[in-house]
């Protein structure tokens, strides 16, 4: 049982889950507080339970979705609870409730693509850190014991290497845990990550692509622009990029085109600031940021697949390393063995 709602965070599933409940139910005519009262009684999810009756109390005082919702800009996001919030005042609710559905599943799309892009390498990783420790704990110990002629228990070696081996993978992964538990190292840990070259600009168009999603579903809400920068500039996890477009929010309140508000800030390509201005000019900025959003995800995309293409041949020449170390050492061995005999 979730006590306090108002201090846990919804991760992308959980959001999905409470979207796509409340739009299926809201889209059928059911009022506001029989929706949280049903998602609130289906769900087995203790947060969304949480969530959805505190929601229904404010319903039951007479309060707007918005009103509900609003403590709860923590755990659905910002930018989703703005959306909400400009929806319902725009009669245009059904149609931003599938949007947002739509966007979860694409930053979820997104982050798998990323997944899969880091778990190759960490688990080749781990295997060449398996060879190596094989070879460490109990091969060379094997073939020192034969090339000295000492009388050693190879069972009591092997048991000895073993214990060893998992020693060090309860260490790393105790470590692991520890770094995971504790935000401030965590947070250190990520901005170094995401300072590798290949990762930065992976993530880069990671947050390139759903600030440009935002900004689609913010215009067909009818949020204004400066709004709009602000609501999409939430998702941008790159400290140096959130303070350049923060500027480009304080310009276009200030009556600045979205196009040159956001061309001076310097982080954006030539091609998404021609389709903004393109979609200034035309009317059509929702289309225009979908385009561009497109084109960040494809971007993000090739650039998985261009690291997992480098990196593959980069965990195999040093795997094959570790294996001719092991196969020269033991040939080593093998003759040293054979000329003392002589």
């Amino acid at each position: 049982m979730v006590k306090n709602i108002e201090n846990v965070e919804f991760n992308l599933k959980e959001k999905k889950e409470f979207f796509a409940s409340f739009a299926s139910l809201y889209e059928s005519g059911m009022p506001a507080g029989d929706v949280f009262k049903s998602i609130a009684n289906s769900s087995r999810n203790e947060k969304i339970k949480a969530l959805c009756n505190s929601a229904l109390n404010q319903i039951n005082q007479g309060k707007t979705i918005e009103e509900a919702l609003y403590p709860f800009q923590k755990q659905i996001g910002t930018a989703y609870a703005a959306l909400l919030a400009a929806g319902e005042e725009s009669g245009k609710l059904e149609h931003i409730l599938s949007d947002i559905c739509s966007n979860i599943t694409k930053q979820q799309e997104l982050k798998s693509n990323l997944f899969t892009a880091l778990i190759y390498p960490v688990c080749m990783f781990f295997f060449a850190l398996l060879v190596g420790m094989i070879f460490m704990f109990i091969v060379l110990p094997l073939l020192r014991s034969i090339s000295d002629y000492e009388d050693i228990c190879i069972s009591s070696l092997y048991i000895s290497g073993i214990i060893k081996i998992i020693a060090v993978f309860i260490f790393i992964f105790g470590c692991i845990f520890y770094i995971l538990k504790t935000p401030k190292i965590l947070h250190l840990v990520k901005k170094c990550f995401s300072s590798f070259w290949g990762i930065k600009g992976i993530l880069t168009n990671y947050y390139f692509t759903n600030f440009f999603y935002i900004m689609s579903l913010a215009y067909e809400a009818g949020i204004s622009a400066s709004k709009s920068i602000m609501l999409a500039n939430s998702v941008i996890g790159t400290e140096e990029i959130h303070q350049k477009i923060k500027r480009a929010e304080k310009m276009t309140d200030k009556g600045t085109p979205v196009s040159r508000a956001l061309n001076i800030t310097g982080v954006f390509s030539g091609y998404a600031i021609s389709q903004i201005t393109a979609g200034e000019e035309s009317g059509k900025l929702d289309k225009m940021y979908n385009i561009i959003a497109k084109d960040y995800e494809n971007q993000t995309d090739t650039s998985i697949k261009a690291i997992l293409k480098l990196i593959g041949p980069i965990v195999l020449l040093i795997v094959g390393c570790m294996v001719a170390i092991i196969a020269a050492k033991g040939y080593s061995a093998y003759y040293k063995a054979i000329f003392s005999m002589l």
